[in-house]
């Protein structure tokens, strides 16, 4: 429900692109169905958003396609 929001409110404020959106690691009390799932949500967003993803766990590279910032 709250990454729904999250992503809801964004296009409500910017229906046209151009916003900018964080989530951190999202997806730690998600199944693999709904992890995967909110991945393709992800990935849809950023096609008119820019996203910004952290994380700790490497296996949402494959899966988002995205560029990596390693610290």
């Amino acid at each position: 429900v709250s990454l729904a929001f999250r992503l809801a409110v964004l296009a409500h404020l910017f229906p046209d692109g151009g916003g900018v959106i964080v989530f951190d690691d999202p997806f730690t009390d998600m199944d693999a169905d709904r992890t995967a799932q909110s991945c393709e949500l992800i990935k849809e967003c950023a096609t008119r958003h820019q996203v910004i993803f952290l994380t700790c766990r490497d296996e949402y590279l494959d899966v988002l396609c995205g560029n990596c910032i390693r610290f």
